[in-house]
């Protein structure tokens, strides 16, 4: 026993069990075994929203709150028997396996040798998803709502939000009569940012390494000084193309987005740039010019993923709208205004409808040279399939995929050029003419600037380059994504070394690592010590999800996900089978005797 603290045993975890000080229990053959404890602390159930006279604290060492009918208090006490970390917690599980906890009801066996887990199974974070698109760390984070002019602003996102998705909205916020309706508007806005809407955006956002190489092209292509280009952006999302625009020195002058979040991303971040609301109430020759547009239309109706309703859904049907917007810009600025325009989307476009949705988009493109005076151009006619990459003169698109232009993160989408002078579709689609093809982000020293955003913010990405030179030896980080089975997109499990999957608007992808980059810091949970290859790209203290396995000879891994809330990670055995297919069958990650190959 320890000599310097007294040592509270109880006989078991019945309410009446036998306490002695200093002094175990008779110790029984049944399973219910023996608690043994040093100083405790009891927890007050009315700390959160009463007065405990307590400081605030809610917490009273060895002495328990005063009983009463409706507040259930709670004790804490140090079930590792102070050997681990001296006072400090380690991190809580809901379960006895897999870490050192406070909240356990029987007391945990420790080991007197740490050893650290060999894998780590965890979901992508929100910051590693940004990171994965290209973005600077901090790009999803939103400022608060200070400035008192904005307010009608964000209640009409509201309201235009709840009628878009046919929800009934408040009251408070409706009726805009007052401080306190003020007030709801602020708060609904300040909680915009959660994880499921970064992964959402993140999901349905474009990679920036591919947008940044059309962009450039375009500005070159221009032949006018950077700070003079003026881009535009329509279902802008998280604002790939004008933070594009504004890496290469130009303006990102105006956006079209509905979702409020995305809104939020980019307002904190452009502060400078005017949210025009839906595309469906923009005149393109009411708005001010701009030298490129771009716009990514909605894929939905267009992806293997989707019920594939072509250019005729609900969604995918804005299309058109895009396209009557820049006629009317062409139109009321005599064809100066906008020389380039950039279309991107999902591969399924190709094969939407047998090809003819695409055929369409070429042609409606091709077009838009009539209102910049270019007269009529033959039209475009599918023949087979179509082909990955073609120029047809004041038209070119090409297939491109994240993963070849210096991120890991394989997405693989389609960008269609369009000069409605007619002259450089071609440079700007293919042509490199200096521009580079690996991602070299940066953020610009003049011009529009880019606010809220850490000095550092990429130095995620030079450490990813450094690893890349020095990995070697390293240890590799895998994925895993069950796939759905869709037409042309796989079923069962994906497994990747050292590369993302497409990125989806819900994490559905697992990283498996081993454990070298982590450390057991003084809390004796995970704690990020140093990143250990190129597509882990965690922050400090990002892991609070993570599931650990210490098995140092570890055969085979076991991802459990039979319909279940969560994911359950065994080694060397199965979860229980069942009948019906709830969620997927079990997955295992197996190490094979070639240290080169994994299964």
């Amino acid at each position: 026993m320890n000599a310097e603290k007294d040592v509270c045993c109880i006989a078991s975890t019945q309410t009446n069990a036998e306490r002695l000080m200093n002094t175990a229990p008779t110790l029984s053959r049944d399973k219910d075994r023996t608690i043994v404890g040093y100083n405790s602390f009891c927890l007050a159930g009315n700390f959160v929203d009463r007065n405990t006279n307590q400081n605030g604290s809610g917490v009273r060492e060895n002495a328990s709150f005063t009983l009463n009918t409706q507040d259930r208090h709670a004790v804490a006490y140090d079930a590792r028997n102070n050997r681990l970390n001296g006072t400090v917690s380690g991190t809580l599980q809901a379960k006895e396996s897999g870490g050192w906890s406070l909240n356990y009801i029987n007391p945990v066996i420790q080991p007197d040798v740490l050893r650290l887990p060999e894998w780590i199974v965890r979901r992508l974070l929100p910051m590693e998803c940004g990171r994965l698109q290209g973005f600077p760390d901090g790009w999803g984070e939103i400022a608060p709502l200070a400035n008192e002019t904005e307010i009608q602003f964000w209640r009409e996102v509201y309201l235009r939000n709840c009628k878009i998705k046919g929800q009934k909205p408040k009251k408070i916020i409706a009726r805009a009569d007052g401080a306190r309706s003020d007030a709801a508007v602020k708060k609904w806005h300040d909680e915009l940012h959660s994880p499921s809407a970064e992964y959402s955006m993140w999901g349905n956002g474009m990679a920036l390494p591919n947008a940044l190489f059309f962009v450039q092209n375009a500005f070159r292509e221009l032949g006018k000084p950077a700070a003079e280009v003026k881009l535009g952006s329509l279902f802008d999302g998280s604002g790939t193309m004008p933070l594009c625009a504004v890496m290469c020195g130009g303006r990102a002058v105006w956006a079209s987005e509905v979702e409020p979040y995305p809104i939020a991303v980019t307002k904190t971040h452009l502060p400078e740039m005017q949210h025009l609301g839906s595309i469906t109430d923009i005149k393109g020759g009411q708005i001010e010019p701009v030298d490129i547009i771009t716009f990514g239309s909605p894929c939905q109706d267009l992806s293997i993923a989707g019920k594939r309703k072509g250019l005729g859904g609900d969604r995918s049907c804005l299309f058109y709208e895009a396209i009557r917007v820049i006629r009317e810009m062409l139109s009321a600025t005599g064809g100066r205004y906008p020389r380039f325009v950039i279309w991107e989307n999902v591969p399924g476009a190709l094969s939407s409808h047998g090809g003819k949705d695409f055929e369409i988009v070429l042609n409606e493109l091709l077009h838009l040279r009539d209102f910049a005076g270019g007269g009529t151009d033959k039209p475009i006619r599918q023949h087979g399939k179509w082909a990955k990459a073609v120029s047809y003169g004041a038209v070119a698109y090409r297939i491109v995929n994240a993963q070849y232009w210096g991120i890991p993160h394989r997405r693989r989408r389609i960008y269609a050029v369009c000069d409605t002078r007619g002259e450089a579709a071609t440079m700007v689609a293919f042509e490199r003419g200096g521009t580079e093809w690996h991602f070299r982000p940066c953020l610009p020293e003049g011009g529009q600037t880019v606010a809220c955003l850490a000095p550092d913010c990429y130095s995620w990405h030079d450490r990813m380059v450094e690893a890349g030179k020095l990995r070697g030896g390293a240890e590799r980080a895998y994925t895993l994504k069950i796939r759905q089975g869709c037409e042309g997109g796989g079923k069962g499990p994906l497994v990747q070394t050292e590369l993302s999957a497409t990125l989806a608007t819900r994490q559905d992808q697992s990283l498996i690592q081993r454990a070298a980059g982590f450390d057991l810091g003084n809390s004796g949970g995970i704690g990020y010590s140093e990143e250990c290859s190129p597509t882990l790209m965690t922050g400090a203290g990002g892991n609070k999800t993570a599931v650990v396995q210490n098995q140092r000879l570890m055969e085979s891994l076991v991802l459990n996900d039979q319909g279940g809330k969560n994911m359950d990670v065994s080694v060397n055995v199965t979860g229980t089978l069942r009948a019906q297919t709830h969620g997927h069958p079990p997955v295992v990650f197996q190490k094979s005797e070639d240290e080169e190959n994994e299964t």
